[in-house]
């Protein structure tokens, strides 16, 4: 999975990839920014993509073939799917050191994120921007309660944060709907619980990774 790149050099990008084998690491694609180059749209931020790389002897990690598996199309049409696709890989990014091979969560979180990527580009698919709003936010705060459970971090309804928080009853049950993995209700107690409920796992996850996260700025 990309989960960011940057030029680098005059014709080469630098990508950020998370793959469930080596956890997430950096890697060189020579010449990918080239008009002839078939390999740069395979690896557009937030796209899946199955790589084969060769290692320089300075350690440098530098991508031979790229083949996409799933570019997300759908929800990149919708500037609230990016913005919601860009911060879950910013989650990934963070909370994840660089060549973590081995690490022993990359690949149920590689799945997670898969899933995640999915389901908003299914939502996207059928419903057009602003439409059913709460939904593709339900998905993202799936992602983050599950993300946060995986890495160690559950949140718990006991949380000085959350005890500092009003929070009404409508809210508290969204929350432990997310803990337990069940569904929440019906759509309107899901549309009138969403907001307040995702603004508090918002600050739960940023309490919990102590750094500012950029692209929360986009929502």
């Amino acid at each position: 999975m990309v989960l960011k790149n940057s030029n680098y050099k005059d014709a080469d990008k630098l990508y950020t990839l998370f793959s469930p084998q080596y956890g997430k690491f950096t890697a060189t694609a020579k010449g990918v920014r080239r008009i002839n180059s078939k390999r740069l749209g395979s690896l557009d931020t937030l796209n899946r993509a199955q790589i084969s790389f060769s290692e320089s002897h300075k350690g440098i990690k530098i991508i031979n073939q790229a083949q996409l598996v799933e570019s997300h199309k759908e929800l990149k049409k919708a500037m609230s799917g990016i913005a919601k696709g860009l911060y879950m890989a910013e989650l990934v990014h963070r909370f994840f050191y660089h060549d973590t091979y081995g690490h022993e969560s990359a690949p149920e979180v590689y799945g997670l994120f898969t899933k995640a990527l999915q389901s908003l580009n299914k939502f996207y698919a059928k419903y057009s921007e602003g439409s059913f709003n709460f939904v593709p936010v339900r998905i993202m705060n799936i992602f983050e309660a599950r993300l946060m459970k995986i890495l160690g971090y559950e949140m718990s309804l006991d949380n000085f944060l959350l005890n500092r928080l009003e929070l009404g009853e409508q809210e508290v049950e969204y929350l432990k709907s997310l803990k337990s993995n069940q569904s929440f209700g019906d759509l309107k107690l899901l549309q009138s619980a969403h907001k307040g409920a995702n603004a508090v796992i918002k600050e739960y996850v940023l309490d919990v990774l102590d750094e500012r996260i950029y692209s929360s700025r986009l929502f």
